[in-house]
């Protein structure tokens, strides 16, 4: 994952629990976690995933856990964001804070799913707001569900080093797809 976001953003640690193929298991889990309102799903490998960072060095000094938002549309429609599901399990065995209001999505965007890496950048580019709250930050851990181009991971890395040039970001996500 870390050759994702070699010359594009600047992360310092990555991390994916699963891979992602379809037509397999990998596909069912996160289609129940995206689209069948199955939150537990979520929450169960966010646990399993901060078991596996708390016993990595480079992620202790993390300050707080950030979930990738849904526009508040979406998240209506949803019932709830997939990325938060996942970081709540991640922060109830990390033992971190979790932190759902320093990064918000200002402009609802089409699915990613069908398109091409360059309009995948182009329905993310600038989408998202970054509250001053990141300024007390040295050091955070951005979650994701799914991670193909790294779009969308990219964009809001791109806002958050803005606002905070001097933030360390690690990234994790349940699966990463090619």
């Amino acid at each position: 994952m870390d050759k994702l976001f070699w010359g594009r953003a600047k992360v310092k640690n990555t991390y994916a629990h699963i891979f992602f193929e379809k037509n397999k298991t990998s596909q069912d889990i996160l289609f129940s976690l995206k689209y069948k309102n199955n939150l537990d799903v979520g929450v169960y490998f966010g646990k399993q995933i901060g078991e596996t960072l708390k016993t990595q060095e480079q992620y202790l000094t993390i300050d707080a856990v950030i979930p990738v938002p849904l526009h508040p549309k979406k998240k209506f429609i949803r019932g709830y964001n997939q990325s938060e599901a996942l970081a709540k399990g991640i922060c109830s065995s990390f033992l971190k804070k979790l932190d759902v209001k320093t990064v918000k999505r200002t402009r609802h965007s089409e699915s990613q799913t069908k398109k091409t890496r360059f309009q995948r950048w182009d329905n993310v580019n600038d989408i998202f707001k970054i509250s001053r709250t990141i300024e007390n930050y040295n050091h955070i851990l951005l979650v994701d569900d799914v991670i193909t181009t790294g779009s969308t991971l990219e964009s809001i890395i791109v806002a958050l080093l803005k606002r905070n040039p001097e933030l360390q970001i690690s990234v994790a996500t349940l699966a990463i797809a090619k």
